[in-house]
């Protein structure tokens, strides 16, 4: 859609098809010529009509050309859009495409949802890079995979300085971390959840592919401990104080699983399992296997040496 500007009217004048200029108020924009813009009292509204499915429009379009062969000669304060109130900009396009609001602190950012110096919005600044939002603002999804302003299920949050926070009224959280990623089906994960008042920290492996990790606790690039599909295994020793080691009633548990697995006691070297010591027979031979006895009892560290 294009417009011509009418002399006679002092209006900008619809051009249609074939360059016939279109009558009525319907197809003028109010034009002050003697002051170079639209009228104080006039509000610019345009109702064009698209009704080509076979053509591209273009609502508004501004043409500059700033100096010849492409190069800017215009200063660099030059502005393609600028939007004020009251005499004060509001929103900036500059000859660079640079979108930004204007404030008496910092001049080159994009605040959404309130201007400079508010309590609400965001801001992207371009002289530090950052993306700064207020205090009391989030950012979120939803469930929708379009256009859609129904309420947040996930939403990242600040509680205070330095601390970043995951969440959303009394829904529980989770928060994953990819090792692959295929798809939904595939890939290898660690998981950090909160499930039936429970926090929960572990792997996970998708159904159609993926294999369930290990998970290692580090202290720099030392390993404490590794739990593995069938296994927990302690690198580190493993301290106790005021507290007991409590079995069921039921199954129990074993203090080593094969006879070569070496233990020790008190301090003293671990050694696999002493060889048994034979029945005594008489008076003579109950002396001997006594000693035999204390001293594997004394190998094991079970009693002092």
């Amino acid at each position: 859609m294009a417009y011509k500007f009418n002399p006679f009217t002092g209006k900008l004048d619809q051009v249609g098809a074939g360059g016939a200029t279109a009558a009525g108020s319907a197809n003028e924009i109010q034009y002050n010529d003697g002051a170079g813009g639209l009228a104080a009292s006039s509000d610019f509204t345009v109702d064009p009509d698209w009704n080509d499915a076979s053509t591209v429009f273009t609502g508004l379009k501004l043409n500059v050309t700033d100096g010849a062969g492409g190069s800017p000669v215009s200063a660099s304060g030059s502005n393609l859009l600028d939007l004020q109130s009251g005499g004060t900009s509001k929103i900036k396009f500059d000859k660079f495409g640079i979108n930004y609001g204007v404030a008496s602190a910092i001049t080159n950012y994009i605040a959404i949802g309130g201007a400079y110096g508010a309590t609400n919005g965001f801001r992207l600044y371009g002289d530090t890079g950052t993306l700064r939002f207020a205090s009391n603002h989030t950012v979120g999804w939803t469930a929708n995979a379009g256009e859609s302003f129904t309420t947040l299920d996930t939403a990242l949050a600040r509680d205070d300085a330095g601390i970043l926070a995951q969440r959303n009224g009394t829904d529980s959280q989770t928060y994953r971390l990819y090792n692959t990623y295929t798809d939904a089906s595939n890939y290898e994960r660690a998981r950090l959840q909160w499930s039936a008042n429970e926090l929960r920290f572990g792997t996970e492996a998708g159904t159609g592919g993926g294999t369930l990790r290990s998970l290692g606790i580090y202290q720099g690039a030392t390993r404490y401990q590794i739990i593995g599909s069938n296994y927990n295994q302690f690198d580190k020793d493993i301290y106790m104080s005021t507290a007991n080691i409590v079995t069921d009633t039921s199954t129990g548990f074993k203090i080593g699983t094969a006879t070569t697995q070496k233990l020790g006691f008190y301090n003293a070297t671990p050694v696999v399992q002493p060889t048994a010591v034979a029945d005594a027979t008489d008076a003579a031979s109950v002396i001997t296997q006594l000693n035999a006895l204390l001293d594997r009892m004394r190998d094991l560290g079970l009693i002092a040496t």
